[in-house]
């Protein structure tokens, strides 16, 4: 929508940058564990729960944190980039490493999730393995994108 009024890209602009920005990455952790908390409340309300509830603010508000501050970590990683200084400075910082959706780094993760799943019903002890693996081959494949990226930029030619 904001592409009509501002031009192309201007929502992946506004998007990568106030949402994404260091003001936004101190402030979301907090308006998600407040929304996080309001429904639970909101939920217990209308269930008429009595039981006490599972949800401790602290710790939604670390899991939180972690989410909000690894997805621009991750968004950096691609081609398209990111304003991390938004709204103190609209310099983009772009990771060139990766596309916005890469076939193999999905496949590895499927494949992961999907051999836990039957690990999970052979094995329970080793469950979690496949996934480990696969995030480990998805880290691994990222690292090297990522080397390559450099190696290419230094081989290329000076004007």
């Amino acid at each position: 929508m904001l592409a009509s009024f501002w031009g192309p890209a201007a929502d992946l602009a506004f998007r990568r940058g106030w949402t994404h920005g260091i003001l936004a990455l101190v402030l979301w952790p907090f308006v998600l564990t407040g929304a996080m908390v309001l429904l639970d409340r909101g939920t217990r309300r209308v269930r008429r729960a009595s039981l006490p509830s599972g949800l401790v603010p602290g710790q939604v508000l670390l899991l939180s944190s972690i989410a909000i501050l690894s997805h621009p970590i991750l968004d950096t990683l691609n081609t398209y980039g990111m304003r991390w200084l938004m709204p103190f400075n609209g310099r983009w910082f772009y990771g060139d490493t990766l596309f916005i959706v890469d076939p193999w780094v999905w496949i590895a993760l499927a494949l992961g999730i999907t051999f836990s799943r039957v690990a999970r019903r052979r094995a329970p002890a080793r469950a979690a393995s496949p996934a480990r693996i696969a995030l480990a081959l998805a880290t691994a494949y990222v690292a090297v994108m990522m080397v390559s990226g450099f190696v290419g930029l230094r081989q290329r030619p000076r004007m």
